[in-house]
């Protein structure tokens, strides 16, 4: 194949594993990779940009002519740890929240979690904002900047363990998706590279993502990769869901 194949995937640390995938099959494929946040990839995949992608599943009723690709995800069974609201006073005494406009999956599910599940009276703010610790607010922090913002909280709620009490189902935040023009025998390829890589923590470079988290910690105990019946059972359950309360960013 002489045709460069170009990929969106989120720039967090929680795809370590597929970019050791990714780096496998560039040995026999032309890729072009690109870094970016989740909220871009599903707009790059929109826009005819990329060929194959990691998309927030907030974002997929926004998608037309797409394909769920590989056996694999970014989901959680229950603590999911770089997806919470934070918050200096409890969630019930907050009057604002505000919502990350990096995944429109994780505003949903916050949205879906304070309204559904925890029937809070609240307004969401869909403006980037400085943490201010001295008001009633609310904040939805996903990914690698949760590390370094969540000792200046009090407060921590974790929306895949909130998810899963409410619900009993794991959590999926992203699906690869790809064309449905994409030659079959690629997609199979990429599925084989990540049966090789994403479950290899041990094949990562350990880094010291907070005080008290280890990024091999992080992916082995938070993380989980499979796309199984039940993850996605629980994505479709989430979309429904999302369908009667969508929250874009």
């Amino acid at each position: 194949m002489n045709q460069k194949i170009k990929l969106a995937i989120v720039d967090y640390h929680n795809t370590s594993t597929f970019i050791k995938g990714l780096e496998l099959l560039q040995k026999s494929y032309p890729l072009e990779i690109i870094r970016t946040h989740p909220s871009d990839c599903a707009k790059m995949f929109e826009n005819n940009e990329v060929d194959v992608s990691l998309v927030p599943v907030g974002a997929l009723n926004d998608i037309e002519n797409y394909n769920i690709v590989t056996d694999y995800c970014i989901g959680c069974v229950g603590n999911v740890y770089s997806v919470a609201i934070f918050s200096n006073h409890e969630l019930k005494d907050c009057k604002v929240l505000y919502l990350d406009c990096e995944s429109r999956s994780s505003n949903a599910l916050a949205k879906i979690i304070c309204e559904e599940y925890l029937s809070l009276d609240i307004t969401y703010i869909k403006e980037e904002a400085k943490l201010k610790t001295d008001e009633r607010a609310a904040y939805v922090l996903i990914g690698d900047k949760v590390f370094s913002k969540e000792s200046s909280f009090k407060y921590k709620y974790d929306l895949g363990s909130l998810w899963q009490k409410f619900t009993g189902l794991p959590f999926t935040f992203a699906v690869w998706i790809a064309r449905p023009e994409i030659d079959p025998q690629f997609i199979k390829d990429l599925n084989k590279s990540f049966a090789e890589k994403v479950l290899d923590i041990e094949g990562v470079i350990d880094l010291q993502l907070s005080p008290n988290l280890s990024l091999k910690t992080y992916l082995s105990d938070y993380i989980s990769f499979n796309l199984n019946a039940e993850k996605l059972k629980a994505m479709e359950s989430f979309r429904e869901m999302q369908n009667n309360m969508l929250v874009s960013c």
